[in-house]
This record gives C-alpha cells, sequence and structure tokens, in this order.
C-alpha cells in the first residue's frame, strides 16, 4: 500500500509520533465497530491521495466512543473521530463551533452465539445463556442499543443479572468468539469482518426493538488537508458501498425505522 496504515493503543506513542513526525500525517480515533471496515475505507481512500499525501502516515485508535470522547475532551491531538453515535459529535461541536459533523451510517445489533443455536431473539432468556457479553453501556453506544432491545423484546428482567459488560464492541465480540460467554449482543459490523466472516449462528434484531444507532463524523481539525480529504470522502457512493458490505445502513435507510 502507498501509505502506512497503523493501529495504534497506546495514547503516550501516538502523541509522541504526532509531534515529532514531519511527514503527512492523519490521526484518527474510530468507534471498535469499524474495526474492519475502517481498514477498508482507508485502503479506497488512500488511492484517491495526491502524490505527497501517499508518502504520509495514517494513526487510528479504536475503542469505545464514550472513552474517545473523553480523550479529545482533554486535548487528545486527534484530526476525525468516527463515534458510534452522533450524541459525542454533537456535544463537541457545541464546545468547538467550527468542528465539521456528518452523519455517515446507521449500525445494527445481532444476537450472536458461538455455543448454542439461536432460533429465536428471545432464546437468551433460556438459562443456558449463563453469561450474555454486551458493550459498556457507560461508554458504547451498541451496549446502549443493547439494552433497549433486552427491554423492548421484554427478557431484560430475566437476563440482567447474567449480562457481561465488556469495555468495547470488539471486545464483547471477542468474549463471545472465545466461549468466555455463552452468547452476546454485538455489531453486525463485527461478523461480516475477517476470521468471523463466515459466522452464521446469529439473528439480526429488528429495528422495532430500539431507537436507531446514527453513527457521527466529526472533522477535529479543518487545517489537516488528508483529515478533510477522508471526511469530505465518506460523502462518496464508495464509501457508503464499502459500509454496506459491512452490514451498515446509510441514513437515507433511516425512513425504515
Amino acid at each position: 500500500m502507498p501509505y502506512r496504515f497503523i493501529f495504534l493503543f497506546i495514547l503516550s506513542s501516538f502523541i509522541h509520533s504526532a509531534y515529532c513526525s514531519k511527514i503527512p500525517l492523519l490521526r484518527i480515533a474510530a468507534a471498535s465497530d469499524l474495526k474492519f471496515a475502517l481498514a477498508d475505507l482507508i485502503d479506497q481512500f488512500s488511492k484517491e491521495l495526491s502524490p505527497e499525501q501517499q508518502k504520509g502516515e495514517i494513526q487510528t485508535i479504536l475503542g469505545p466512543s464514550g472513552k474517545l470522547f473523553h480523550q479529545i475532551k482533554e486535548g487528545a491531538p486527534f484530526d476525525l473521530f468516527f463515534s458510534a453515535d452522533v450524541d459525542y459529535p454533537h456535544t463537541l461541536a457545541k464546545i468547538h463551533t467550527e468542528y465539521e459533523i456528518l452523519d455517515y451510517a446507521i449500525g445494527r445489533i445481532v444476537i450472536w452465539s458461538e455455543k448454542y443455536q439461536i432460533k429465536e431473539l428471545i432464546d437468551l432468556k433460556d438459562n443456558k445463556f449463563k453469561k450474555i457479553a454486551i458493550a459498556n453501556p457507560l461508554y458504547a453506544p451498541y451496549g446502549k442499543k443493547a439494552l433497549e432491545a433486552l427491554n423492548s423484546l421484554g427478557i431484560y428482567s430475566e437476563v440482567k443479572d447474567r449480562l457481561v459488560f465488556a469495555e468495547s464492541i470488539s471486545h464483547a465480540a471477542q468474549f463471545i468468539h472465545t466461549e468466555a460467554t455463552d452468547a452476546g449482543i454485538v455489531a453486525l459490523s463485527l461478523l461480516l469482518s475477517g476470521n468471523l466472516k463466515l459466522k452464521k449462528n446469529f439473528l439480526i434484531i429488528p429495528k422495532i426493538h430500539h431507537t436507531p444507532l446514527v453513527q457521527g463524523l466529526i472533522l477535529l481539525n479543518k487545517k489537516n488537508n488528508m483529515a478533510k480529504n477522508l471526511f469530505d470522502f465518506m460523502k462518496t457512493p464508495k464509501a457508503k458501498l464499502i459500509l454496506k458490505k459491512y452490514g451498515f445502513e446509510t441514513t437515507e435507510d433511516k425512513n425504515g425505522y
């Protein structure tokens, strides 16, 4: 690839390289549901960069939207923030009115188990599902939607003591994949990706069981040309086609809720 695409997990290293590097640099904070989709998006985006920008570096930190939001609020030097909801971007935009926001996708949630076959949405109330993973709703929008769905399905009271809160939606998927939990509610985008792509034992939770999971992108640094270009790229048919590949719906699909 003509660019360097790096996932970073230690913020101190991220900040150090941001200040020391003289090559074009794009710093992205992204919700964990984009773990696989974002790599494809950046791969396509990189093909449209100028020769000078192709010499640059794209650094990405993945995590729960709430924690990334607090890092940005405290001054972490990101150029773009892909949130799993729109609330965090809009809160940041109230603080810094120069920020631009784009509703780039609508996420879907699924019930998934590696241990047991799931035939109906209410199967989770069966006592064989002793541990059920969801993302921590304090930080992760997908966790909030999971709770909405459990309440809408009328089974929350029966499963609440069996819930295992993962730090992020990708960690919740890891719990299920390794059978550390018996089932869970995760992002569809993670099950249409990488090693999980062939997984069949999941049910998509119908839209009527939770409010729309509209996801927001916020441009934090307008002076960074690569950031502005990627922000604009997310509006294109090419970007939307990649998002659909990973189970996301576009904001044009919102009327289906």
